[in-house]
C-alpha cells in the first residue's frame, strides 16, 4: 500500500498577537515549559470542524495564553506546508493579526487547556520585537513579512 494515500490535509489557525511598546511593535511568543525542544511557536492549532479559521484562532490563542477578549485585527493570507513532524501529512495554516487587550506582562506561564479540559501543557510566554528577525519552528513566521507590511501601512 501506498503511505501517501494515508496523508491527510489538516486546517489550522495562527495568531500573532502584538503590542506597541516603547521599543515598537511586539510578538507574543511561548516555548513549551517541560519541551523547549519543540521550539519559539504563536499560540494556534486545528479548525475544528464546526468552526471558521477565525474562530479557531480566537479559540486556540484564548486556550493557549489564557488572555481574554482577544479580537482579530486582520487576517493576514494562508500558506501550505508539508510537516515532517506530523507524519508528513498537509499544513493548510491561517495567519491572524489580534492587538493584545490593555497591558499584559512582560512574561508569564498559561497552563493550556482544551475547552474545559487540562491539558498537562505549560507554555511560557514572552515578546520578541518585530524589529527583529524572526525565525519560528516549524514555519509560523511565514506570514510576519505580511503582518509588517500591514502595520507599516497602518502607521500611514
Amino acid at each position: 500500500m501506498n503511505e501517501t494515500n494515508n496523508l491527510k490535509r489538516k486546517n489550522k489557525a495562527l495568531a500573532y498577537i502584538t503590542r506597541q511598546s516603547s521599543q515598537g511593535f511586539e510578538l507574543l511568543v511561548h516555548v513549551h515549559k517541560d519541551f523547549p525542544e519543540a521550539g519559539i511557536q504563536v499560540p494556534g492549532g486545528t479548525i475544528d470542524a464546526d468552526e471558521t479559521a477565525e474562530q479557531a484562532c480566537l479559540r486556540e490563542a484564548f486556550e493557549e495564553s489564557g488572555i481574554q477578549n482577544l479580537q482579530v485585527a486582520s487576517a493576514l493570507g494562508d500558506t501550505e506546508i508539508i510537516a515532517d513532524w506530523d507524519n508528513g501529512n498537509t499544513h493548510h495554516r491561517h495567519f491572524f493579526h489580534l492587538i493584545a487587550p490593555g497591558s499584559l506582562p512582560d512574561n508569564w506561564s498559561h497552563k493550556v487547556t482544551s475547552g474545559i479540559a487540562d491539558t498537562g501543557l505549560i507554555f511560557n510566554y514572552f515578546w520578541l520585537k518585530l524589529s527583529q528577525k524572526i525565525i519560528l519552528e516549524a514555519k509560523q513566521h511565514a506570514k510576519i513579512g505580511a503582518l509588517l507590511e500591514m502595520l507599516e501601512n497602518e502607521k500611514r
